[in-house]
C-alpha cells in the first residue's frame, strides 16, 4: 500500500496592530521549485481572496495562500539553523510533513508556535510525519527564538523570502496541508483553534495515529487571531 503523505505549511510573521506586521510582499512569479537563494523583500498584503482552485478553509478566519489544489506545491531546499537539509521533495518520500512558516517579530506567533509544537510531539514519527520551521528570520535570530519558547522541530532561513513567494503568502501564521502528491488541500491564516484543529485530524488521519487537540477553550486562549 502507498504511504500516505502529508505536508502543512505554517506561516507566521510580525505584528498584529501595524496592519503590517503580519503580512508578506506581493509574491512573484513562481516556478515549480525553489531554492534558499536570496530575492527580493517582503511580500505586501494581498486583500483579495484566493482564486478558483484555492485550499479550502473552514470555519471563521483569514483567507490562505491561493495555490492551485490541482497541482503539487513548489519544491524547494533549504538548509536548517543546524546544518541539516531539508529539501521538500525527499521529506514526502518519508511521509507527511507540517511546514511552518513564520515571523519571530509576530505577536500572533507567539500564540500559535507553541501550539504548533503540538503537532511535533503529537505525531512526529507517526507514519513518517516530520514538521519543518520555515522562518523569515536569520539564522541568529531563528535559533534564539526555537530555544526561548522549546521548539523541537527543525527551522531553516527563508533567504529572500524565497519559499513564501513560491507559496503566495498573504498574511501570518498561516498552515498549508498537502496530500501525498504534494497539493494543498486546507490552509489556515493567522491563529485559528478550529482550524488548527482539522489540520490535526487529516494528520491522524493521514498518519493513523491518535487525533491531538491543537488547542482547546480550557486554554485561554482566543478562537481567531488575524496574523
Amino acid at each position: 500500500m502507498k504511504k500516505s503523505t502529508l505536508i502543512i505549511v505554517t506561516v507566521l510573521c510580525l505584528g498584529l496592530g501595524s496592519g503590517t506586521a503580519c503580512q508578506n510582499q506581493q509574491p512573484t512569479p513562481a516556478g515549480p521549485s525553489v531554492t534558499a537563494a536570496a530575492t527580493e523583500a517582503p511580500l505586501a498584503a494581498q486583500p483579495e481572496p484566493p482564486g478558483p482552485g484555492a485550499p479550502p478553509m473552514s470555519g471563521e478566519g483569514q483567507s490562505g495562500p491561493a495555490l492551485d489544489a490541482s497541482k503539487p506545491a513548489p519544491d524547494f531546499a533549504l538548509k536548517s539553523i543546524s546544518g541539516e537539509s531539508l529539501h521538500l521533495a525527499d521529506l514526502l518520500k518519508k511521509g507527511p510533513v507540517l511546514l511552518v512558516f513564520y515571523k519571530v517579530e509576530c505577536p500572533t506567533s507567539a500564540v500559535a508556535l507553541p501550539k504548533y509544537e503540538t503537532f511535533q510531539k503529537a505525531y512526529q514519527g507517526k507514519g513518517g510525519f516530520s514538521v519543518v520551521g520555515i522562518v523569515q528570520n536569520t539564522t541568529p535570530e531563528i535559533a534564539a527564538y526555537v530555544k526561548q519558547n522549546n521548539l523541537t522541530f527543525p527551522h531553516a532561513e527563508d533567504v529572500g523570502y524565497s519559499v513564501s513567494r513560491a507559496y503566495g503568502i498573504r498574511n501570518t501564521p498561516t498552515l498549508v496541508l498537502l496530500d501525498n502528491d504534494g497539493k494543498a488541500v486546507n490552509t489556515v491564516a493567522g491563529w485559528n483553534r478550529a482550524q488548527s484543529n482539522a489540520v490535526s485530524k487529516a494528520v491522524a488521519g493521514m498518519t493513523g495515529a491518535p487525533y491531538q487537540d491543537i488547542s482547546t477553550e480550557s486554554d485561554g486562549l482566543p478562537g481567531f487571531r488575524p496574523g
